[in-house]
C-alpha cells in the first residue's frame, strides 16, 4: 500500500465512529444523509471510499449498497457492489416503494 494511499486511509478513519456493529461517518454528511469524504472525486462518498480503501475497486457503472440499510456506515463487511438497477429496489427511496 503506498504512503499516500495509508494517509488517505487515516484520514479517513478519523471520520469514523466505530460501534458493536456499524462504522458510524461522523464527517460531513449531504442533505440526503450520506457520508461525503471529498479526497477525489473516486472517493467521494463516504462509503464507496470505505469500501475502495479497505476491500479494493469498485467497476464503473457498479452501486455500493448498504446491506445495513444505514446511509452513514462505512463497515466494509455492510457494504456489497450491486448494479443501480439493484440498489434502487432494494432501497428506501420513490423507486423501491413503488416496486
Amino acid at each position: 500500500m503506498s504512503e499516500r494511499c495509508c494517509g488517505t486511509l487515516k484520514r479517513f478513519l478519523k471520520r469514523v465512529r466505530k460501534t458493536d456493529s456499524c462504522w458510524m461517518w461522523i464527517g460531513f454528511v449531504d442533505r440526503n444523509g450520506y457520508g461525503k469524504f471529498g479526497a477525489t472525486p473516486e472517493l467521494s462518498w463516504a462509503h464507496r471510499a470505505a469500501y475502495i480503501l479497505l476491500v479494493g475497486p469498485i467497476q464503473k457503472g457498479l452501486a455500493i449498497d448498504h446491506i445495513c440499510k444505514v446511509k452513514l456506515c462505512v463497515n466494509p463487511v455492510h457494504l456489497r457492489i450491486v448494479h443501480p438497477a439493484e440498489n434502487a429496489l432494494i432501497g428506501n427511496g420513490p423507486t423501491a416503494i413503488n416496486a
